[in-house]
């Protein structure tokens, strides 16, 4: 295994005790590396002081790059140029690799004669709070990361760097554009590598699920979560647009929009051409029928709601003792896409990443439930933007 020198690289930004512990796992398997390469853009000295003095490590050769402001896809491709190793792996300052994580990978990648390997994280968590948010995000199974990934450096340099200038998402485009090629890659069937610093409280989750929507609408990735998204908030708006100028007062209010259905209407039909025609003019194989199929499945949707909201003047007449009248059907059937959502987020998903059923009873799946669709709710503004511009933004290389 002497020919696999590898230079493991490391974005930093303050965390310097999350830094240690990567660190730490590091030190155990120090007989694979060629050198560490920590890219700092923290505002102060800690991680500085920590590397710089390494009276902690003195038994990794740890190299030390100050920048001033570096987004992670940035501070990996500045490591990568300071690298000496002919192999480059990934990780984060919050992602601990596991004692045998290099051991396994190097023989992974020469059992298959791999061009790259990706990294397999587990989410953990400690507090009850954590655990109600693993059970609605992570769940207890490993998912594919860019932390533990492992790739050829001059095949990185051959058009295969991370995207610059976004906070997010950069990750997900370069796992896609390797996979996009003809390279041979594999991503391990078991996770090597544990994430312990989920947030502890709704709001920042909430917060930074909203924030980088927005990032990760800047990049062509996920496009079929994307369209959902955007799905989601034209069946929202469509059960408000209608009632605006009741909501707001008619005539008499300062928001009354003359024509607002037939505005939204001619809205929705224009977005839902402009990207038929552009997703044709400008092809994407990851996701080429994925608009037709969402756009279908979301008029079936919106019928349904314009169906029950008429149901009662169509088909019962208003007529109270019909038979077929169905008192609050709109809310009826809006509560039960809510019901159907928290039982899909809190029952459904978390039992396939193998959370114990016994966890989700009684009564936690409907917590998990919400604290999903709270998330699902956060990303929608972001990618249902994302959804829209996806066929102006740069697609894989």
């Amino acid at each position: 295994m002497s020919q696999y020198k590898i230079s493991v690289i490391i974005p930093a930004y303050h965390f310097v005790n999350s830094l240690k512990n990567v660190l730490r796992g590091l030190e155990k398997q120090k007989e694979f590396i060629e050198e560490i390469i920590v890219v700092d853009s923290s505002t102060n000295e800690e991680i500085s002081d920590l590397i710089i003095k390494n009276l902690l490590f003195p038994s990794l050769e740890i190299v030390y790059v100050k920048v001033d402001k570096a987004f992670p896809g940035e501070a990996r491709n500045i490591g990568a140029k300071k690298a000496k190793g002919n192999w480059l792996a990934f990780l984060d300052s919050k992602t601990v690799p596991g004692r045998n994580w290099l051991e396994d990978s190097v023989k992974h990648i020469a059992l298959n004669d791999l061009d790259v390997s990706f990294g397999v994280t587990r989410y953990e968590a400690q507090t009850n709070f954590q655990k109600l948010l693993q059970a609605a995000t992570f769940g207890k199974i490993g998912h594919e990361t860019t932390p533990g990934s492992i790739i050829k450096k001059e095949l990185f340099f051959h058009s295969n760097t991370f995207i610059e200038g976004v906070r997010t998402a950069d990750d997900l485009f370069w796992r896609q554009n390797i996979k996009f090629k003809k390279y041979k890659w594999q991503t391990p069937p078991s996770y090597s590598l544990t994430y312990s610093e989920l947030p502890d409280k709704y709001l920042e989750i909430l917060k930074r699920y909203f924030i980088y929507s927005w990032h990760t609408s800047r990049v062509n990735v996920q496009s079929n979560m994307k369209d959902l998204y955007l799905g989601i908030v034209l069946i929202l708006s469509s059960l408000v647009v209608p009632r605006w100028n009741s909501l707001v007062g008619w005539e008499e209010s300062v928001l009354y929009i003359p024509n607002v259905t037939k505005v939204y209407l001619l809205v929705v039909l224009f977005i839902f051409i402009v990207n038929l025609i552009l997703r044709r003019i400008f092809p994407n194989e990851s996701n080429e029928n994925s608009f037709l199929w969402f756009s279908l499945k979301l008029i079936v949707f919106m019928a349904l709601i314009g169906f029950s909201y008429k149901w009662n003047a169509v088909v019962a007449g208003w007529i109270e003792d019909s038979p077929l009248y169905f008192p609050h059907i709109t809310k009826i059937y809006l509560s039960s896409v809510f019901l159907i959502a928290v039982l899909i987020r809190g029952v459904y998903m978390p039992l396939k990443r193998d959370v114990d059923l016994n966890f989700l009873l009684p009564t936690r799946w409907f917590l998990i439930g919400l604290i999903g669709v709270g998330l699902d709710l956060a990303k929608a503004p972001g990618y249902a933007f994302g959804a829209v511009i996806s066929p102006f933004i740069k697609k894989s290389k």
